[in-house]
């Protein structure tokens, strides 16, 4: 996102987003045809990511609500799809987290990843304890 003098926008061009949402449209992920067990990360719904940090206040806001209304909704399909056509599939949203956890907290991603990757059961698996609490 892009706070300038007219108000927010998304930096990348309107023609990029446009191409990618028809892709996405016309080719969406085939979750059924994986046949293999599969944990989805999803970073928290409720976070928008990029905002430069000397943001004013005011503008902060409105950055956020275009968040909440334009992007968040679509992340909230993006997952549901997983869940309703993925079998053995497990969905997980890392909470207060940004898009670029696994870069902030390698080390909280890779202890999660494995503890998946061992579990006897992939398809019940859960988040270990305290992932509430982790600095994603």
């Amino acid at each position: 996102m892009v706070a300038g003098p007219g108000g927010v926008r998304p930096r990348t061009s309107m023609k990029v987003m446009l191409s990618i949402l028809a892709g996405d449209v016309a080719a969406p992920p085939k979750y059924a045809a994986i046949a293999a067990p599969a944990l989805a990360i999803y970073a928290s719904k409720d976070v928008a990511d990029q905002i430069p940090p000397a943001t004013p206040a005011a503008r902060r806001e409105e950055i956020i609500e275009y968040f909440r209304r334009h992007i968040r909704p679509w992340m909230l399909r993006s997952e549901a799809d997983f869940i309703e056509r993925k079998s053995c599939g497990v969905a997980l949203e890392l909470p207060h987290s940004t898009h670029h956890f696994f870069l902030r907290s390698p080390a909280l991603t890779a202890a999660m990843l494995l503890s998946y990757l061992d579990a006897r059961q992939p398809c019940a698996w859960r988040a270990p304890p305290g992932l509430d609490a982790a600095n994603w």
